[in-house]
């Protein structure tokens, strides 16, 4: 199955055009609100330098340099996979089979890991310029190398804009970047040198990834990042790029290697560039360690790394370097893993915190079963939750997410979901918890669990907070886990509104019928919207060629016209907006609208439609009486906005040159 990324190649290679994303628009909403917004040109790399080069010389951890967006948490994260021995990850991230020369057509392809699978990000090459400069991320020693700034750009994209990456996590960015488990460990008072060091060289033995924090422990309104005495910056993220032991005077120092993401601005304490500590050290040691040039990298000891840095942050790339008995698994390979998608919607499955297990509250969150019956000693489980986050829609206050585990009493049979009522009846055993519950994206953790039948079940810090969540569960054995069934008519369940039903019931259904892919066909999407439709009172259902449309419409499909989950959701709400636009117009309520209801009709969805298109849909679906039906307006709205969005996008001077091909295929996939 051809990519996006090669059917928009063969398309511009063919009509001699350069790609400018329709998704990505170069104008000021799409840039960092706290940076230049006005007078910000967006230039191609051939507009910016003679000789563009995509990857000049390999990756290097070095070659990323933060520009004017607080986003140093992501760039610390690439230079800590391209310090690392996992080049071929970097190459699965930025594919090196693009350039500026052959079959150039101005776009370039990034791949991200998105909770579960990877996901291509294609960006046209416009980056945001002030003055004849590039403004955020770029390779300053070399202005020529440009996969830096548009995986940034890609990146920018994957989440919805520049402004939305302006703050992070770097455990949270590699987790994008690799797939991996991400775990934070936190410094100071809150760990010995000893267990610090152990984690460290364990977790380099690994081939882990890392890197830190310091927190804004200031506040100051209006900056975030500020500079203390020993040259650090609060408020900001560095890649860990080494770590080295050295001997000095018959003991041993533990040495770090930390890059500033800024390029400039180092550790100016023991074993900075000019600090006598350096005199101590053997000859080789020294030159295999020391720098003088300002150039953002320093080496620092354990001990002054752990007192001056607020967090380290990990990224496992298998379960098997996580930091608990980390000694006693570095030969262990093979996990057994599941993985589980699902939501908190309030008053369906957003039951909040354990406060009482006899709360029917608590028990509406999703239960998840986890079988060890076959193990015949307790088994190494690892649990990670993330919450499917849109930074674009980010709420005002995070939603801090954890679970708990249960065991099932083994003296009884087991049922099919615990509740409230049966709680005390068949009183399964709280075994273990998440701990406290985090405002970030990820929570995982790492138990030793008895043989028996578990359950998961995760949850929001407060009740009825909604959001979407991927559960991953590692285990050293063979596992079954698998999502409880919701009964019907369960007295524990009582949703908050048909809305909260509707789409409930279109996840459920969508989950119940989605193929490992993760996508579904139109015949799926008739079925899952009349799951919908029913959840909400109505009986009536849409037939196959309307979901047809709707799946073409969708900005979020396979190249095979497949829609996923996500797509789902989205065409499912704008549905609701256009179904509620055409009864407001539909006065009579007898279910037709004439032309000049349906002229008003797209005046009412902002979308302007002239006389000579309602004249070619009233012909094509007006019949005898002149009017047409709300299935017939779902379909004619869906193949207009599809003619719309090609002619916006294939348009030069208001005007469309297509080959007979060409023509064929959007007259079809309207």
């Amino acid at each position: 199955m051809a990519s996006v990324y090669e059917e928009l190649k063969k398309q511009y290679l063919k009509s001699n055009k350069l790609y400018e994303d329709p998704k990505f628009l170069t104008n000021s909403t799409f840039l960092f609100k706290g940076g230049p917004r006005f007078g910000v040109k967006w230039l191609r790399p051939k507009e910016l330098v003679k000789n563009p080069q995509f990857i000049a010389d390999g990756f290097a951890y070095n070659d990323f340099d933060q520009g004017g967006l607080g986003n140093c948490w992501f760039i610390a994260s690439v230079a800590c996979l391209s310090a690392s021995d996992h080049k071929e990850i970097l190459k699965r991230i930025v594919p090196a089979d693009q350039n500026f020369d052959k079959d150039y057509f101005g776009a370039f392809r990034f791949n991200f890991w998105q909770y579960g699978k990877w996901v291509e990000i294609v960006v046209d090459d416009r980056l945001p310029t002030y003055n004849g400069k590039l403004i955020y991320g770029c390779n300053k020693k070399n202005p020529n190398e440009f996969w830096c700034s548009l995986l940034e750009k890609a990146f920018a994209k994957l989440h919805g804009n520049y402004d939305v990456i302006d703050g992070g996590r770097i455990h949270s960015s590699l987790v994008d970047l690799t797939g991996g488990i991400g775990e934070m460990v936190p410094l100071r008072q809150e760990i010995a040198d000893r267990d610090l060091r152990n984690i460290l060289v364990n977790c380099s033995k690994m081939n882990s990834i890392m890197g830190a924090a310091i927190f804004n422990q200031l506040a100051v309104p209006g900056e975030r990042e500020l500079k203390r005495d020993t040259g650090l910056y609060e408020g900001h993220a560095y890649a860990i790029i080494n770590i080295k032991e050295v001997n000095i005077k018959h003991s041993t120092v533990t040495l770090l290697h930390l890059r500033n993401p800024w390029g400039h601005g180092e550790w100016n304490g023991p074993f900075s560039d000019k600090s006598p500590e350096w005199n101590l050290l053997s000859q080789a040691d020294k030159d295999a360690t020391l720098k003088t040039k300002d150039d953002g990298e320093f080496w620092i000891s354990l001990t002054d790394f752990r007192t001056n840095f607020d967090e380290l942050e990990i990224c496992h790339l298998t379960p098997d370097a996580f930091t608990e008995e980390i000694s006693h698994n570095l030969d262990r390979s093979q996990w057994a893993v599941t993985e589980h998608y699902g939501s908190w919607v309030s008053g369906v499955s957003a039951g909040g915190p354990p406060l009482s297990f006899t709360s029917r509250k608590f028990w509406i969150n999703p239960q998840f079963e986890l079988s060890l019956s076959h193990a015949n000693k307790p088994t190494t489980v690892i649990i990670s939750l993330f919450e499917v986050d849109d930074l674009l829609r980010r709420a005002a206050e995070d939603i801090s997410i954890g679970f708990v585990i249960l065991k099932h009493n083994r003296v009884r049979s087991k049922p099919s979901r615990i509740t409230a009522e049966n709680f005390s009846e068949y009183a399964p055993r709280l075994v273990e918890t998440s701990g406290k519950y985090w405002p970030y994206r990820e929570r995982t953790k790492r138990y030793l669990l008895e043989p028996g039948e578990h359950i998961i079940i995760p949850c929001t810090f407060k009740a009825g907070l909604e959001a979407e969540f991927y559960l991953r569960v590692f285990a050293e054995t063979p596992i079954d886990s698998q999502p409880v069934n919701v009964p019907k008519n369960n007295a524990d369940i009582v949703p908050s509104s048909p809305k909260d039903t509707s789409e409930y019931a279109i996840m459920k259904a969508f989950d119940g019928i989605v193929g490992r892919d993760g996508f579904i066909d139109a015949a799926d999407l008739v079925i899952v919207f009349q799951a919908g439709l029913e959840a909400a009172g109505e009986g009536k259902g849409f037939n196959i060629e309307t979901c047809r449309c709707i799946t073409g419409l969708s900005d979020i499909q396979s190249s095979k016209g497949l829609i996923d989950k996500e797509g789902v959701r989205k065409v499912w709400s704008d549905l609701q907006n256009w179904r509620k636009a055409f009864r407001l117009i539909d006065t009579d309520k007898n279910n037709a609208v004439d032309a000049n209801e349906l002229q008003k009709l797209f005046e009412t969805i902002d979308f302007n439609a002239g006389p000579e298109a309602v004249a070619a849909i009233m012909k094509r679906y007006g019949g005898k009486n002149g009017k047409i039906s709300e299935e017939d307006f779902l379909q004619c709205f869906c193949k207009t906005m599809h003619l719309f969005r090609t002619y916006k996008e294939l348009s030069t001077g208001g005007k469309i040159t297509m080959s007979l091909n060409q023509w064929i295929s959007v007259g079809l996939r309207t």
